[in-house]
């Protein structure tokens, strides 16, 4: 699912309804593109909020997700691809 916007509350919201509507399998990673590291560390902590009755709150806890920037997730879909020998490392 690729979701964009201006308001960080908003789209904290709906990551958050996401996540409680359509969990993962036990060992399975959530991947999520964010524009720089201060706002993945931000949603990591709005994630691990303790959860409340309405879309305010985290899921309780932040566990198993991968937040990366686009660039890196990039590098590594073509590494999957092409292969690692076709690539060159970081």
């Amino acid at each position: 699912m690729v979701v964009h916007g201006n308001r960080l509350d908003e789209l904290r919201s709906l990551v958050v309804s996401w996540m409680r509507r359509y969990p993962l399998a036990p060992l399975e990673n959530e991947i999520a593109l964010v524009q720089s590291n201060g706002i993945a560390q931000w949603l990591k902590l709005a994630l691990a909020e303790d959860p409340e009755d309405d879309d305010m709150g985290g899921c309780g806890i932040a566990a198993a997700i991968d937040v990366q920037l686009p660039g890196s997730f990039m590098w590594q879909l073509y590494r999957m691809v092409l292969g690692r020998d076709e690539i060159p490392p970081k």
